[in-house]
């Protein structure tokens, strides 16, 4: 079956951008063609970013499984320092922490407001999200969108991330986090429906 033009991108990850941009336009018409594809879920038509901070490549490694599984887009945090090797890491971040330091960033998310759902990947230092993460979501708007927050490590879970990121994300709706040191496509897409597992639970 062969679908109309203004159709075809339901299917190319690009729907739900479509679909608000048609609603806009047309109201009702827009609506009218969007439900004629009633067995889409939420996350299918959610524009997806998956920004992530990653020191030695484990992190890196869950966002772009994350990727192959909701279609969305990557986004690399990076910091102006060097953070050097895993134990350089955590001593500069102990005194971020104790400064409560916002480390510069060297780039910015470009049409960050198109975004619905931004997943947030970063590993655990000191039972915490590094301080580069903040600096991510200082730069921006959250108000109304949808955050899922992800991490790597050998032993903390998320949970006292989880709760840095509620405070800092104003307006937003800050979901349970998950530990994803291995990818389970079946357990990600729960945790993306709302039935995700228990802070600091492993895949």
């Amino acid at each position: 079956m062969r679908h109309p033009p203004e159709i075809t991108p339901l299917f190319d990850g690009c729907c739900f951008f479509i679909y608000v941009k048609n609603t806009r336009r047309t109201g009702k018409a827009a609506r009218g063609r969007f439900c004629n594809y009633p067995n889409l879920k939420k996350e299918d038509i959610m524009k997806t970013l998956i920004a992530y901070y990653s020191r030695g490549g484990a992190t890196k490694k869950a966002a772009e499984g994350l990727q192959k599984i909701t279609n969305g887009e990557l986004f690399e945090i990076k910091g102006e320092k060097n953070y050097g090797n895993y134990f350089t890491a955590l001593g500069v971040s102990r005194k971020e922490f104790s400064a409560n330091e916002l480390p510069k960033l060297v780039d910015q998310v470009r049409d960050f407001d198109s975004y619905d759902r931004i997943l947030i990947g970063f590993p655990i230092w000191y039972s915490k999200c590094p301080q580069l993460i903040l600096s991510f979501i200082s730069q921006y708007d959250f108000s109304g969108k949808e955050v899922y927050p992800f991490c790597t490590s050998g032993m903390s879970g998320p949970e006292n991330a989880v709760e840095q990121l509620k405070k800092a994300c104003a307006g937003a709706r800050v979901h349970s986090g998950l530990r994803l040191n291995k990818i389970n496509e079946e357990k990600v897409r729960k945790w993306l429906n709302g039935g995700g597992q228990k802070h600091g639970q492993n895949t």
